[in-house]
């Protein structure tokens, strides 16, 4: 299972991932935006713990959310997905 950061473009994007998500029957919270991340945008972002990205890549475009970034977490940090 891996780490996904989403970030969004504010805290009620946020929450709408997290209902989309979940009516996909994936798992995932807000979290306050990890400090690798300075990325512009609002200070939280979602995170996922999943070895079905592509569901939650799916299930986010599907629902048009706007500017939205995926990360990996890695050993050596974040890398944008």
């Amino acid at each position: 299972m891996e780490i996904y950061i989403i970030t969004v473009r504010s805290v009620t994007y946020a929450q709408k991932t997290v209902g989309i998500l979940s009516e996909n029957r994936i798992k995932s919270r807000i979290i306050k935006r990890p400090k690798g991340l300075d990325v512009g945008g609002c200070g939280y972002a979602v995170e996922v713990r999943t070895s079905r990205i592509g569901e939650v890549t799916s299930a986010l475009a599907d629902a048009a959310l706007p500017d939205f970034k995926i990360y990996k977490r890695g050993r050596d940090g974040y890398v944008l997905f």
